[in-house]
């Protein structure tokens, strides 16, 4: 008996426990015929549920899905579990269902046991929270500021739709990226943000992100797995500042990006949540201990203050939101404009709060003041100085009014024909093009073009017209002022005149200048080789006359001296043995300067052995010791060519000797590829090229001179490499096809 008790009071027990837990218990036979129930669904009766199949009792695909399950266990005898949805009354609930096999004493089946736990509030818990995930991600796809999301590693976890714009690149390029390779190293906005690493301080600030060439309002605060960081564009904001500071510097912060506080009050015990930025709007730096509505009343200017409460009550009594635009006075004493929305809603707990958003709009509101002053100045300075006032409809299609100071026909009644009366057939195409723009884009026309004027001539007008919009932002009219141009174009069409005769005289004088300087090219080149010629005249004069004419007198005074030498006393022949004795030294100085100007080795050789004559020459008349060093055919150059760089070397080597303070020097010659390329050089005092080719100290640097200009004549040129106290390096070029 005492068995029997307790077996009954454990399963009183087991059946209590069944009950609270939410857990069925059920059979079925081979049909799927309900056979036994412990526990139903309240929205179900046992006795209605016995001998009934699933299909009689839930929705059809409800009834195909269980079935589907319990008539896999039926033929494979083995259990199954899974999760199923199911409506009863209209409403749905999940279930864990579990499914095992029944047997008879034979070991056949005979249908299935099931257990069926109500997991609905999970599942609607799990439901709810995919739902506000979806919605937190479209609002982060949807807010005008681009949100990134970067965990303790430095990476990008999350961007939303802004973010990729602003990268610049699809976020499947950027999650998983190291952030701190998109900045600079030592890059400061890499310092803030391991500081909210480090110290979970939210970080605000404006960076300049050089890589994107673009400034940002930055919001970073730190979160469980990394830090959130909220990005505004102010790229524009910057660069109309920049333009207005010196003029309105009021108007500095008229763009900047509005800071967003949140808070949440429990209307039953006062006690109120805010984010940090919530207080930082009215001026504080920490979060207050406490915050109600008697506080921001307390920073409420006076006149705010009852409409704001009156608002507030009104709305919580009736379970509504709202929301305002008012001015307080911060902790610091500022005032400033904010704009804040709440709404009232019941906590979980049946607690009844309020939760809400505030900004800081003050730089919208002075933008706003600013836009409208900058507006009031721009149509007045426009009626200050236009000769024609117009008004349009919104499509162009009627001329509304037009008031004209003789310019051109004004009307006062609406003309639907103004296109062909004003405007000349050849602009009409590009007049109604930029209209078109115009109303597309609802921005101001303007155009310079031909006009009819009152007196049926035809002139030129500048043309701007500005929309008018209604609260919609729909264009209700235009107004526009246009100014006679004519004047200014027509100077413009005599100055282009100008500028294309200008341009053909240009053209005629420069066409002139270089036909001059090719004459004068040939003539200086002829010039040149006219002295060459000269130089071997006077060498023939001076060894085919004049030095014959001394040698033959030298030999008839010497006749003479023979002849009288034994008459006369040796005292009166004496002069004439030194008469004899000045013609020698004359005859040798007419024959070394007939070689100076003309070596008879020039007449017949190539330059070869001109350089080696002349190499020999410099060390016995100079004692100058020449290296000379050929490469080429060089024995190709000859005739005017040859005595011209013979001559030149020969200046140069002269200019060894009197300036570098060397008894030593070196020629080297190229005669290659069509080019004659000849190098001078020792190790000698040197000199400042630019000083001398500038300023031309002596008659050795004009000789410098004149043989880069000679060069220059026949396409050669020359170039000088010297430093005073490292000697000199002189290179010559020349092109010759014979090399």
């Amino acid at each position: 008996m005492e068995d029997t008790n307790k077996e009954n009071l454990q399963q009183r027990w087991f059946e209590e426990a069944l009950t609270r837990a939410n857990i069925v218990v059920f059979d079925q036979d081979t049909d799927l015929r309900y056979t036994r129930i412990f526990n139903p669904h309240p929205g179900f009766d046992e006795q209605a549920v016995l001998g009934r199949t699933d299909e009689e009792l839930l929705p059809s695909d409800d009834a195909a899905q269980l079935r589907a399950v319990k008539h896999s266990v039926l033929t494979t005898g083995k259990p199954a579990s899974t999760n199923v949805r199911t409506t009863i009354g209209g409403e749905a609930f999940f279930y864990s269902l579990s499914v095992s096999p029944k047997y008879d004493t034979l070991g056949n089946i005979i249908g299935v046991a099931c257990t069926s736990v109500d997991i609905t509030p999970v599942k609607r818990a799990e439901l709810a929270l995919n739902e506000a995930n979806a919605k937190m991600h479209e609002f982060l796809e949807n807010i005008p500021d681009a949100f990134i999301s970067i965990d303790h590693d430095w990476r990008y976890a999350y961007v939303n739709k802004k973010a990729e714009h602003i990268l610049g690149r699809p976020r499947e390029e950027i999650i998983g990226k190291d952030m701190r390779t998109e900045y600079a190293k030592g890059d400061k906005v890499i310092d803030r943000y391991q500081v909210l690493f480090d110290k979970n301080i939210p970080q605000i600030f404006e960076e300049y992100v050089g890589h994107l060439g673009k400034w940002f309002d930055t919001r970073a605060f730190p979160k469980r797995d990394g830090i959130s960081i909220y990005l505004r564009d102010v790229t524009e904001k910057k660069e109309i500042e920049l333009k207005l500071r010196e003029s309105e510097e009021r108007l500095r912060f008229s763009l900047e990006s509005t800071h967003t506080g949140a808070w949440d009050i429990d209307l039953v015990d006062h006690t109120a949540y805010r984010s940090l930025e919530h207080d930082r709007i009215f001026g504080y730096h920490e979060l207050l201990p406490q915050w109600t509505l008697e506080d921001f009343l307390r920073h409420a200017l006076p006149k705010y203050r009852e409409p704001v409460k009156k608002m507030v009550a009104e709305a919580t009594a009736a379970h509504t939101g709202w929301t305002y635009e008012c001015q307080i006075r911060r902790a610091d004493g500022q005032i400033r404009w904010i704009w804040f929305a709440g709404n009232h809603y019941t906590d979980t707990s049946g607690r009844e709060r309020v939760a809400g958003v505030v900004q800081d709009i003050t730089e919208r509101k002075k933008a706003e003041q600013a836009l409208r002053e900058s507006e009031n100045r721009y149509r007045g300075l426009l009626l200050a100085s236009s000769d024609v006032l117009y008004r349009m409809s919104p499509d162009w299609n009627e001329m509304i009014q037009l008031n004209s100071a003789g310019f051109l026909t004004e009307t006062t009644e609406p003309n639907p024909l103004w296109r062909q009366e004003y405007i000349h057939p050849d602009d009409l195409a590009r007049v109604n093009a930029a209209i078109d723009e115009a109303i597309r884009t609802r921005s101001v026309f303007e155009l310079e073009h031909h006009v009819v004027r009152a007196d049926g001539s035809l002139g030129w007008t500048f043309s701007r017209a500005v929309p008018m919009l209604d609260e919609n932002g729909e264009i209700t009219e235009w107004f526009g002022a246009a100014s006679d141009i004519t004047a200014r174009k027509q100077a413009e069409l005599a100055l282009q005149e100008s500028e294309r005769r200008l341009k053909i005289l240009n053209e005629n004088l420069e066409n002139l200048v270089v036909q001059r300087t090719e004459q004068v090219r040939s003539l200086s080149a002829a010039l040149t080789l006219a002295e060459q010629r000269e130089r071997r005249q006077f060498s023939y004069i001076l060894h085919e006359n004049l030095q014959q004419k001394l040698f033959g007198a030298r030999m008839l005074l010497r006749q003479h001296l023979r002849d009288h030498q034994l008459t006369k006393k040796i005292e009166e022949w004496d002069d004439v043995a030194e008469g004899i004795d000045i013609i020698d030294k004359v005859l040798q100085t007419a024959k070394n300067l007939a070689i100076e100007l003309n070596p008879p080795i020039l007449k017949t050789e190539g330059l070869d052995a001109a350089l080696q004559w002349l190499v020999n020459h410099m060390e016995k008349a100079y004692g100058l010791k020449v290296e000379l060093r050929m490469h080429g055919v060089v024995k190709n150059v000859r005739d005017d060519t040859q005595l011209m760089l013979t001559q030149m070397i020969r200046e140069l080597l002269n200019n060894i000797t009197r300036h570098a303070g060397v008894s030593e020097a070196q020629v080297e010659v190229f005669c290659e590829n069509k080019r004659i390329q000849i190098i001078v050089s020792d190790a000698g005092r040197g000199f400042d090229p630019q000083k001398v080719l500038l300023e031309g100290v002596d008659v050795s640097r004009l000789g410098l001179l004149s043989i880069r200009e000679r060069l220059r004549l026949f396409s050669g040129d020359m170039a000088i490499q010297s430093t005073p106290g490292h000697g000199t390096r002189i290179t010559l070029f020349l092109s010759y096809d014979n090399c």
